[in-house]
């Protein structure tokens, strides 16, 4: 019982880390579309970039 509520949390890390890798893609396309040193998630967050 253990073994599967193990499976199941690493399955629900996995999932969140990839719709932040997701938004951290489309936050560079977007910064170098536009050209800003910062771009604004789908979420709201504040992505800051140097540049």
């Amino acid at each position: 019982m253990a073994e599967h509520q193990i499976k199941e949390e690493l399955k629900a890390i996995n999932e969140q880390e990839h719709r932040l890798a997701g938004a951290d893609r489309s936050s560079i396309f977007f910064l170098k579309v536009k050209g800003l040193s910062f771009s604004i998630t789908k979420e709201g967050g504040c992505v800051g970039v140097g540049v």
